[in-house]
């Protein structure tokens, strides 16, 4: 159509104004935008310009803020330039084929001049230059494209234009070449009168071969062309070779560039500079974009050195994501929002969608799983808990310590022993490679604790309290101490003293302790006595009250007062609380009785125990009654527990009740001195013969549980070493009850160790004997009685048996001063004064008021000859016995 301009303006408008359809154009000049902003960010970062990506912004500085978009969106692009071009070409009356071959030399020649105008806005970013407007450098650099795009039109004129036209009288090849005309006339517009007849290829050149005819066709174009427009036609030339050369070379400098800034940041990190910091981790993000990693490390940046709000919205876009970066953030986003204080608040709903989005990319991960479990468990929802925390298990066996928990406290399967075992030898592994690892050492403990194993739990945190000082560590064994204590004081029947140690241990581990004074000021209604073992308690208790007065501070403080026989401080501190709960009126009951002051002790109990009467439950009711036992207002106890239970539970937990009212009864009435109570002889019950009758009564209710079987076998012993009616009814209500069978060790043993106290010695090997005969496994207690009374008897043929019952105890019980004490009167029984002796002061360094072990040791030094020092021990122990 070379005489056709309106078909020539017509494909122009087609081509240029209407473009490409847009599902085609879009994604185009989507991508090469982005790759232009990725070219100039790389360029600039190679001129040492850091930089970042945020849309089509790069910035530079805080001064330096680059919006390639007004370079992006000027009309010096490709839609531009080819219109440019087009009205060009067609001024200068080009062809058809000349206009399409030139127009595509637009597309480089606007990525030339946008990336240069971006890169040179970047530059100037960083230089006096930055007051120069972004739309000015595409401006400044239309002259140098026009020129390339002049420089297209000779490299099109020089493929289609030809020096010679066909026909002419001419010795060139070319001009012989009919061919060449038929190109001339499809690219030059040539009509037929100039270029005469035109075919492809003739007859007389194919009988040669069409490799020689194709080789002879190109020879004849490349001579017939206007070889002179070769100089104007090498920038357009360089251009279209430059363009892929450079982003190809760009492309390649990406590890360099990326080293760069790694290196930058970390000196940025040396100097402290957090604004530079963020740059460049946002220059490594925008340098790696689908790298999450990146990103993530960036939002904690910001997190911590910028501002939270800041970091929180970095986490919030990585978790819109679906990689596995963004299950870290949505894991991110659950970990803090459930923290104690969290940023931002979350609903549950909203809690849930985050995990279970985490798990969509990480089905494994054990967090998340863990976390889900806890929000569950908080909604009551228990199996989905549990099925959450069992997977966690699966994940990260560093998890089966939460579910362990869970399973103990809830009294569900346990996971196979298997997978305990892995775990228990995964943390000794652990603490044998870093023995100075708290956080295995205190995992190991309470795994230990949870599998029923304090011992071994008591044993891994003394190793660590020998290796280091560590205030966890000590919190920890005074936990385990108390925790043993717990088990022990609520027990239908206390022996030892394990429980005095363990809470005097507890407070000098942890002073600060809650839960100490309150267990100490249980024991303290036994006898137990806490001086000088809780000074360090008392005064720091002491400075808090006097800091803030808190109720936890008060109560502590009033509790340790208390059992450190202080009953009128501790009424006076207990004044000041604004509520108290049961334990705290039992404490006070008992603090007013020991000052005489029995009426406002009957009344503290009416008025602690009303509300607990008002609510009707059988708990609250049996709590009532032990205020009143602790008023010694029996009668008033025994109206608590009148009514009936609802159910077969309850009415047994109201029978071991009124069971055990009848025993403290029964105490108070015999004057029982209590438990821990030191004496300087032998404690013989003195109840008065006008009480046989109610004595009679209360036996008969005690021995309605068999759970208190022991404790009431203790007192009925006690009872038969008297003469007369209380005797003979204490001895026959003892006959009826070991007939009746139950826990016949316990029963047993209950009455060969009160036969040991009240000294006597064969009546104690003889119900010991027959405890070991009904037993199935003997106890550490048992076979510690026994070997007693072997000695104490003076069954000179046992004493080698006494020793391998007392070596047997003290394998069982390592390291209890009472043992240790056995074993040293069995040695000096078999006249071994040194072995006794080393026996001995282990035995005082674990209980120094211990009257036993010091009157032990006096025999002891006499038989070492140590006369002075055999003085010493019995003056100490005098002086204890006398307090």
């Amino acid at each position: 159509a070379p005489g056709r301009p309106r078909a020539r303006i017509l494909i122009l408008l087609l081509v240029v104004c209407a473009g490409p359809p847009p599902l085609l154009a879009r994604p185009a000049a989507a991508a090469i935008s982005e790759r232009i902003i990725a070219q100039v960010s790389t360029a600039a970062s190679l001129r040492q310009v850091w930089n970042y990506r945020a849309a089509e912004v790069v910035v530079t500085t805080e001064a330096g803020t680059v919006d390639l978009d007004d370079i992006l969106t000027t009309p010096f692009g490709y839609s531009g330039l080819t219109i440019l071009l087009a009205g060009w070409l067609i001024y200068r009356r080009r062809t058809v084929l000349q206009l399409l071959l030139t127009l595509p030399a637009a597309g480089p020649a606007a990525i030339l001049n946008f990336g240069c105008s971006g890169l040179l806005a970047v530059l100037a970013a960083e230089s006096s230059l930055r007051s120069i407007s972004i739309w000015c450098w595409p401006t400044l650099l239309l002259f140098p494209t026009a020129l390339m795009l002049l420089s297209a039109e000779q490299f099109t004129l020089l493929l289609t234009g030809s020096n010679t036209p066909p026909g002419s009288p001419n010795s060139l090849p070319s001009a012989k070449n009919a061919d060449i005309g038929l190109w001339n006339r499809i690219s030059s517009g040539m009509n037929a009168q100039v270029t005469g007849e035109v075919h492809l290829l003739n007859d007389r050149r194919l009988k040669r071969g069409s490799v020689f005819a194709f080789t002879e066709l190109l020879a004849d174009w490349f001579y017939s062309r206007e070889l002179d427009r070769l100089p104007g036609a090498v920038p357009a030339v360089l251009l279209i070779l430059g363009i892929p050369l450079t982003t190809a070379t760009l492309s390649n400098q990406t590890d360099a560039v990326l080293a760069r800034y790694e290196q930058q940041l970390q000196l940025a990190a040396e100097r402290q500079d957090p604004a530079q910091q963020e740059l460049l981790l946002r220059g490594l993000t925008a340098q790696q974009p689908s790298v999450l990693s990146r990103r993530l490390q960036l939002a904690d940046f910001l997190w911590t050195q910028r501002s939270k709000e800041a970091g929180w919205a970095e986490y919030e876009n990585i978790a819109r994501q679906n990689a596995i970066g963004a299950a870290e953030a949505n894991l991110w986003i659950a970990r803090n929002a459930m923290s104690p204080a969290p940023f931002r608040r979350l609903s549950d709903q909203q809690l849930v969608q985050h995990l279970q989005q985490a798990l969509q990319t990480g089905k494994d991960n054990a967090e998340a799983h863990s976390l889900l479990a806890r929000l569950y468990l908080r909604a009551g929802e228990l199996a989905m808990g549990e099925r959450q925390l069992r997977l966690a298990a699966d994940a990260d066996l560093t998890c089966l310590d939460e579910l362990l928990t869970f399973c103990r406290n809830r009294g569900r399967p346990f996971p196979p022993p298997q997978k305990i075992q892995q775990r228990l030898q995964q943390l000794k592994q652990q603490l044998e490679s870093r023995p100075d690892n708290e956080d295995s050492r205190l995992r190991l403990v309470t795994l230990l604790v949870i599998l029923d194993n304090p011992d071994e739990a008591e044993r891994v945190l003394n190793a660590g309290l020998q290796g280091q000082d560590s205030v966890t560590l000590k919190r920890s064994a005074a936990e385990l101490q108390l925790y043993r204590v717990r088990q022990q004081i609520f027990s239908p029947q206390m022996t030892g003293d394990e429980s005095l140690l363990g809470v005097r241990k507890a407070l000098q581990l942890d002073p600060a302790s809650e839960q100490a004074p309150l267990l100490a000021a249980l024991l303290h209604l036994e006898g137990a006595q806490f001086n000088p073992y809780a000074d360090a308690a008392l005064q720091h208790w002491q400075s808090a009250v006097q800091q803030s007065a808190t109720p936890a501070a008060l109560q502590a403080l009033a509790l340790l007062q208390f059992a450190c026989d202080r009953p009128v401080e501790a009424i006076a501190t207990f004044s000041r609380l604004p509520q108290k709960s049961t334990s705290d009126a039992t404490v006070i009951i008992a603090a007013l009785i020991q000052t005489g002051r029995s009426a406002e002790a009957l009344s503290e109990a009416h008025a602690a125990a009303a509300p607990l009467l008002a609510s009707g439950t059988v708990a609250n009711r049996i709590a009532a009654a032990e205020l009143f036992s602790q008023a010694t207002a029996f009668a008033e106890g025994r109206k608590c527990l009148d009514s009936p239970g609802s159910s077969p539970a309850d009415a047994r937990l109201l029978s071991n009740a009124r069971s055990r009212l009848a025993i403290d009864e029964l105490d108070a009435l015999i004057g029982h001195p209590g438990h821990f109570q030191t004496l300087a002889q032998a404690w013989i019950p003195q109840a008065p013969e006008g009480a046989a009758g109610r004595l009679q009564q209360l036996i008969e209710t005690g021995l309605e549980s068999t759970e208190l079987a022991a404790r009431m076998a203790d007192r009925l012993y006690l009872l038969t070493l008297q003469r007369g009616t209380l005797g003979t009814i204490a001895e026959q209500s003892l006959s009826v009850h070991r007939a009746r069978g139950g826990n016949a060790e316990g029963i047993l043993l209950a009455i060969g160790s009160r036969a040991l106290q009240v000294e006597q010695f064969d009546s104690a090997l003889y119900w010991l004997e027959l405890a070991r005969k009904s037993s199935a496994k003997l106890t550490p207690t048992l076979l510690n009685n026994l070997a007693i009374a072997i000695v104490r008897s003076g069954r000179q043929d046992r004493y080698p048996e006494a020793l391998e019952l007392a070596n047997s105890a003290l394998q069982d019980l390592p390291g209890n001063h009472m043992v240790l004490a056995t074993r040293a009167e069995v040695y000096l029984a078999l006249n071994e004064p040194r072995l006794a002796r080393q026996d001995l002061d282990a035995a005082l360094q674990l209980r120094p008021d211990y009257v036993e072990t010091l009157q032990l040791l006096a025999m002891t030094a006499e038989r070492q000859g140590e006369s002075q020092q055999a003085a010493e021990f019995r003056q100490r122990a005098a002086t204890l016995l006398q307090e």
